[in-house]
């Protein structure tokens, strides 16, 4: 677990008044591109998020409802579960379509695991520890 935290992106993402002349981050754009959201929905992703600080705003369902999330919550967490099946199965890894939409609304910093890391993460354990069943199941 410290090798893939250690291989993964902790992003701090300054959130400022959208009226501000001087903000130059979108608040519509991915933080990829200098924005504010984390994710877009009907999007590919490869990662899932941890909020270790501050506040971010979800938009989900037909009716889009609104919920706000800070410290500790998890986004994409089956995007791990989903890459962890494909590699007991021996599978190629999935697509992760978002079936929300999440921005960041005040100074945050976010942990974010990709599935390609935790993927090869389970083949380093496997190579190292051929003896040991792991398993592993994400809520």
């Amino acid at each position: 677990m410290e090798n893939l935290i250690n291989k993964s992106k902790i992003i701090d993402i300054t959130s400022s008044n959208y009226t501000e002349l001087k903000s130059n981050r979108s608040p519509y754009d991915l933080i990829e591109n200098n924005g504010l959201m984390l994710y877009k929905k009907k999007q590919i992703t490869d990662y899932m998020s941890i909020i270790l600080d501050g506040k971010v705003e979800i938009h989900a369902g037909e009716h889009d409802f609104f919920s706000e999330v800070s410290r500790w919550f998890i986004l994409c967490p089956k995007i791990l579960e989903q890459t962890f099946n494909s590699y007991q199965n021996k599978t190629e890894i999935k697509t992760f379509e978002v079936d929300f939409s999440a921005r960041v609304i005040t100074n945050s910093r976010i942990l974010r695991i990709s599935k390609h890391d935790f993927y090869n993460e389970m083949n380093c354990i496997n190579i190292n520890d051929n003896q040991k069943n792991i398993e592993i199941k994400i809520e």
